[in-house]
C-alpha cells in the first residue's frame, strides 16, 4: 500500500515536470469568453481534470507571450475531434485584463497540494491553566503561537471543485513554561471570486501540553474555520483565517499543579502558502 502511494506521488511529480516542457503541455484557444470564465474544446480524453489550472495568454506583434489571467476547470465537457460536442468550462480566478475570446490557454501543471505557515493568536474564554487576575477572579487567556497546514485537493476523487483534505498543527505559548500543541485533520471547501478566495472547513483532533515537568496531558476536540485568501499566482497566496475551537479538559491528569480548563475560544491567523 505504501509503495503504491509513493509510486502515485512520484508519477504526479514526474508528470508536472514533463508538462513544464512546452511540447508536453496541453494548449488550446478560448472558444468563448464568459463574464465569469472561459470555454474551450478539451476534455477527459486529452487529460483535463477537475481543478486543473490554465494560463490565459496573448501574443503581441513581436510574438511575445504574456499571461493575462488564470482559470481553473469546473466542468469537464465532451468535445469531439470535429469541433462539436460540449465545451469544458474554466472559472476565472485571476485576470489582468478582461478576457475577450481567442486567447490561448496553456496548461499550468500542479499536483494539488499546498503548504501554509502562519502566525496565530488565540483568545480563550477561561485561562487554560486556571490562573486568576489580580483580584482573584477568573480571567480569559490570550496566547500567541504559530502553525503549519497542508491541503490536498480531493476534487479528482469526489468530483467536487475545490474540496480539500486539510491537515493542520499549531503551537500556542501559554506561559509558565507551558506550550500547547494541536494536531487536526478535516475537510475544507473553497470558492473563488476573481483573486479573492473564501473557504470554510471543520477539523477534529487532539491537543498535547508540552510541560517542563513529568505531567502527560492531552485533550480531544475540534474547530470550525473560515478563511479569506488573496490569489497572486497559482503557486502563491496570502491568507487570513478565523476559527472557533473547543477541546476538552486535559485527560490523564492526576495531581496537576494547575487548575486546567477546557479550551473554548476563538483564534485568528495570518500567513502565506505555497501550492504545487
Amino acid at each position: 500500500m505504501a509503495a503504491a502511494k509513493a509510486s502515485a506521488d512520484l508519477a504526479k511529480w514526474l508528470s508536472k515536470g514533463m508538462k513544464k516542457i512546452p511540447d508536453f503541455q496541453l494548449k488550446t484557444p478560448v472558444t468563448a469568453a464568459l463574464s465569469d470564465g472561459v470555454e474551450f474544446m478539451l476534455g477527459k480524453g486529452e487529460g483535463v481534470g477537475m481543478d486543473d489550472t490554465y494560463d490565459v495568454t496573448e501574443f503581441d506583434a513581436a510574438g511575445e507571450k504574456s499571461i493575462v489571467g488564470y482559470v481553473k476547470v469546473r466542468d469537464i465537457g465532451d468535445p469531439k475531434g470535429t469541433g462539436e460536442g460540449t465545451p469544458t468550462y474554466g472559472e476565472k480566478v485571476k485576470e489582468r485584463r478582461a478576457f475577450a475570446g481567442g486567447e490561448l490557454l496553456y496548461e499550468h501543471p500542479m499536483i494539488g497540494t499546498a503548504v501554509g505557515v502562519h502566525g496565530v493568536f488565540e483568545y480563550a474564554f477561561s485561562d487554560l491553566l486556571g490562573r486568576k487576575d489580580g483580584s482573584g477572579e477568573d480571567k480569559a487567556g490570550l496566547y500567541p503561537g504559530f502553525g503549519l497546514y497542508i491541503d490536498y485537493d480531493l476534487a479528482g476523487a469526489f468530483g467536487i471543485a475545490e474540496f480539500y483534505l486539510s491537515l493542520e498543527s499549531d503551537f500556542l505559548f501559554l506561559g509558565d513554561d507551558h506550550v500547547l500543541f494541536h494536531g487536526m485533520l478535516g475537510v475544507k471547501k473553497k470558492w473563488y471570486v476573481t483573486s479573492w478566495v473564501l473557504s470554510a472547513g471543520a477539523r477534529l483532533g487532539a491537543s498535547y501540553y508540552l510541560l517542563s515537568d513529568d505531567e502527560n496531558l492531552y485533550a480531544v476536540g475540534g474547530d470550525a474555520v473560515l478563511g479569506l485568501e488573496y490569489y497572486f499566482i497559482p503557486e502563491f497566496s496570502v491568507y487570513l483565517k478565523a476559527a472557533f475551537r473547543y477541546f476538552t479538559e486535559p485527560l490523564g491528569l492526576e495531581n496537576g499543579s494547575y487548575d486546567y480548563q477546557a479550551e473554548l475560544g476563538a483564534n485568528g491567523s495570518l500567513g502565506v502558502f505555497l501550492a504545487f
